[in-house]
């Protein structure tokens, strides 16, 4: 994300060359007029903002990360939906046969 004080402005990017392998390698910038939406996700959203310099100033200073924002709780207390995957097993008697 790209700031200017406290409020985001637009984002950087670069291309993934696994998917575009014969796209750039440059810093590719984008502004908002607006709004700027972080939609990654529960895990990927965290990450982008501390990545940006948003976030526990603690955690951003231990991996080097030039703090923008200090927002405390950025990637704590996630309380998800656990899934349970489960595999459906048939009686060899469930199937009717005529």
């Amino acid at each position: 994300m790209s700031c200017r004080g406290d409020k985001a402005t637009g984002v950087e990017f670069t291309w993934n060359k696994q998917f575009l392998p014969d796209a750039d390698t440059d810093v590719h910038s984008v502004r908002a007029r607006k709004l700027v939406v972080v939609s990654a996700g529960t895990f990927g959203s965290p990450g982008i903002l501390e990545r940006s310099g948003v976030g526990r100033a603690e955690v951003l200073n231990k991996i080097g990360v030039p703090v923008k924002l200090e927002l405390d709780g950025v990637g704590e207390g996630y309380q998800g939906i656990r899934v349970l995957h489960t595999i459906p097993i048939l009686a060899s008697n469930a199937l009717h046969r005529p």
